[in-house]
């Protein structure tokens, strides 16, 4: 928007340009959102508990940032799930399914000392449920990151 300021020549007016509210209510919702992200999606009503919106309204926000490369949806990993929101300028290429699996193998290879470990040690590394891990785990395995032990007991990193 603009409005035209008397000051300026006829041939050369001065302009000053106001920001739409749409505008306006964009740049609060990827502030917040750039604010919020701490390497996990931020789901779209969390951003709008912080902007002060619904998570509806947030929603078309956040879809108008993701058309100007702004904001992006980090979806399954059968795409047709939004599972939360990242600033434009965060690599999202894994689905969270696979960004999971690979954190689980880090801290089992970071964790690891020439012993099978326990999917249980793993998650209380990680503070996330023994089940949780267990799956991302299991993921990992199909994913080629990590092997389980013959006897089902423990988790071994690639390349060991």
């Amino acid at each position: 928007m603009s409005i035209r300021v008397p000051r300026g020549t006829k041939r050369e007016p001065d302009v000053i340009e106001f920001q739409t509210l749409e505008e306006t209510r964009t740049n609060d919702v990827v502030a917040a959102l750039e604010k919020m992200h701490d390497g996990a999606p931020v789901s779209a009503k969390r951003i709008g508990e912080a902007v002060g919106i619904s998570g509806h309204q947030t929603l078309i926000y956040l879809h108008m940032a993701a058309e100007e490369g702004r904001a992006k949806p980090v979806r399954t990993k059968n795409s047709d799930v939004t599972r939360g929101w990242v600033p434009g300028d965060v690599g999202a290429s894994m689905s969270l399914a696979d960004e999971r699996a690979t954190l689980a193998a880090d801290t089992l290879a970071r964790l690891y000392d020439g012993k099978p470990l326990s999917g249980r040690q793993v998650a209380e590394e990680m503070e996330r449920p023994t089940g949780t891990v267990g799956r991302w785990l299991t993921h990992a395995e199909t994913l080629g990151l990590v092997v389980r032990t013959e006897t089902h007991r423990g988790w071994i990193p690639i390349g060991d």
